[in-house]
């Protein structure tokens, strides 16, 4: 009986400890439930608010998007308005630069021409006075001595 009561007490060793291995892990997954259990909510409310995150970024995005798009339309829209008022300006610049072109044109062949009528005068008169210097030497210097004395008398009042 030696040997059977010997085994018999191994085989109940064995099933002791077979039973206590068991028990031991259901144990560790019953704490392993609780403790995802606990953690689902916490994951839960994490993943949410990712997915808020990522929402509120992807709506961000899609709006700049709108935005930039938007913006781009009313410059365009701008620039379309604008050109007809641009191309009017222009014309009258154009306009008033040939005017401004033609008249100056005008002035300067008048100019020349008064220049010109200027230079026979001057010649002319030259011409008669040294005819009249020479008809009449002294009314000339009587003429001269009168000029320099009116000279005299107005450029020495100014002096006072």
């Amino acid at each position: 009986m030696d040997t059977t009561s010997n085994q018999s007490t191994s085989n109940n060793a064995a099933s002791n400890m077979a039973g206590r291995v068991e028990q031991a892990g259901a144990n560790v997954r019953n704490a392993a439930d609780r403790a995802a259990d606990a953690a689902r909510p916490l994951v839960d409310r994490a993943a949410s608010s990712a997915h808020k995150v990522v929402d509120e970024v992807a709506d961000a995005a899609k709006n700049a998007q709108v935005s930039r798009g938007t913006a781009h339309d009313k410059v365009d829209e701008a620039a379309r308005a604008a050109r007809p008022a641009v191309d009017r300006l222009l014309h009258s610049a154009h306009v008033a630069v040939d005017k401004m072109s033609g008249l100056a044109v005008v002035a300067a062949d008048t100019v020349s021409e008064k220049a010109a009528q200027l230079k026979d005068a001057h010649a002319r008169l030259m011409v008669n006075g040294r005819e009249q210097v020479r008809e009449k030497p002294a009314v000339a210097v009587g003429v001269a001595v009168l000029a320099g004395f009116l000279l005299g008398r107005l450029l020495g009042s100014r002096r006072n």
